[in-house]
């Protein structure tokens, strides 16, 4: 059996800490491009319906953003923020690596 050096394990170890960090942010941004295209394009048809259904009832900002918190409190319809940033993205990359 051969003896490895302190050195060379060290350095063995990081290059392997490296590439599985690249791995993981290669992931997330993967990820996060994939995911982040569907969410932009809810949000715009959401931003479009609230539009339409603004000059539909002829409602200004304020009367509908009142409406809609009404409905939030009564009933969860969630927010329009986004769900899917690339923070977002790297823990469910990680939560994956570590779960496998």
């Amino acid at each position: 059996m051969k003896v490895v050096s302190v050195k060379r394990q060290y350095l063995r170890t990081l290059i392997l800490l490296a590439i599985f960090i690249t791995y993981l942010f290669g992931g997330s941004a993967l990820f996060h491009v994939i995911e982040s295209r569907d969410e932009e394009e809810k949000i715009n048809e959401t931003k479009a319906l609230v539009q339409t259904l603004q000059q539909q009832f002829n409602l200004s900002d304020e009367d509908f953003a009142y409406l809609a918190e009404k409905i939030r409190e009564n009933l969860y319809m969630g927010k329009m923020d986004r769900k899917w940033n690339f923070t977002q993205a790297l823990f469910f990359s990680t939560t994956v690596v570590t779960t496998i």
